[in-house]
Order: structure tokens, then sequence, then C-alpha cells
């Protein structure tokens, strides 16, 4: 039943957006218009207040509190290490459909809860996922959401992470998580100056 009573809104939405797209009349125009507009606000506000996901009218906080270049962050950065030790930035997409945003704030509130053979398959599926994008980048082929139609034509994630600019050419024979601290100020003056602890490296 709530899966219908969603669905009813958003076709109504859909309805009052084709309305405004059909009006001629500049009147009628206006109207349809201020109709779609108030829809569209009491029904955000409605899911904002109890707490409703009825997508697209969310409950989530994009953007909570003001930003300064001198607060600081706390963020979780994957790297893979190869034969030699040297280490490299997986590329963020190596997770999708899951948004390395996402994927790093379930790390900072959830592996610490894991048993050991918890944390082990959660790393070992992050390691075999980051290995597999490894190849797919080296040998030149796209990964994520330009596989089919290229990065020129394909939609991108709703959250545009950097990328790295270089690729590991030979496997990862470890995967290392780190909790990264930075400001922004501090990395528009230097992009290394980032504080890095290692909070677990895993070894297949």
């Amino acid at each position: 039943m709530v899966h219908l009573l969603r669905l009813g809104t958003f076709l109504l939405f859909l309805a009052l957006g084709l309305r405004v797209h059909r009006a001629r009349e500049p009147g009628a125009r206006r109207r349809a218009i201020n109709t779609l507009l108030a829809y569209a606000l009491a029904l955000s506000a409605y899911a904002g207040f109890k707490q409703w996901d009825d997508w697209p009218f969310s409950p989530y906080h994009i953007l909570v509190g003001r930003g300064s270049v001198a607060t600081s962050i706390r963020t979780i950065e994957f790297w893979g290490t190869d034969a030699e030790r040297r280490e490299w930035r997986i590329d963020p997409y190596a997770w999708s459909p899951l948004v390395e945003l996402k994927l790093s704030l379930w790390f900072q509130r959830e592996f610490d809860r894991l048993d050991p053979e918890q944390r082990e398959r959660v790393l070992r599926f992050l390691f075999a996922r980051a290995e597999a994008s490894r190849r797919e980048l080296a040998a030149g082929r796209s990964i994520a959401h330009e596989r089919r139609l290229g990065p020129a034509l394909s939609a991108p994630h709703w959250w545009l992470a950097p990328r790295p600019v270089t690729t590991a050419p030979t496997p990862y024979t470890a995967l290392r998580v780190y909790t990264a601290r930075w400001t922004p100020q501090r990395v528009l003056d230097d992009p290394g100056n980032v504080e890095r602890t290692l909070l677990v490296e895993y070894r297949p």
C-alpha cells in the first residue's frame, strides 16, 4: 500500500509537469506552474517533517551547516599497493553503483562494529572490486557508468568525486584504508598536505 501511495505521488508530479508543458495561454501556464511548485514544496515539506522517503521528495539533508576554508574535514580513503609496495589511490568509481562517499560514511560508522569474520568478508569484497576495476582501467577500458557510452556521453554519478590521473599497471597486492584529515585551506596551499592514519590493511 505504501509503495502504491508513493507511486501515486510521483505520477501526480509527472501529470502536473505535463500540464505545464501543454499549457499555451500565459495565464493558464502561470497557474499550472504555481500548482506544480505548490505541490512539490508541500510534499517535500511533508517528507522532511515525517522523515518519509518519497523519491524525488526526500527527507535527506544534503548540505548542513556553514563551510569554511579552515574547517577540519575527516574522510575515509581507499588505496591499493602493488608488489613494490607503491600506493595507488583507488578510483572512486571502482565501487559503482555505490558512490564512494556512501561507502566512506558506512565505513566510519559500521566497520568497527563488525566481528573479525565480517570484516574479512568486507575487505575481501572491496579488494576484489578494486582489482577488477584496476584491470579494466589499465587495459584502457571504462568502468562504472561509463562502460556502455564512454566518458563523453554517459550520465555521471550524482557525486562527482575527483579521480586519480594514473592507474596501477600491475595487480594490487593489498588494500589499505586510511582516515584522512585535512582543511580546504591547507590543501589549496599544498595538495599533499593531508594527514593519513592507517585503519586497516588487507592482503588476500
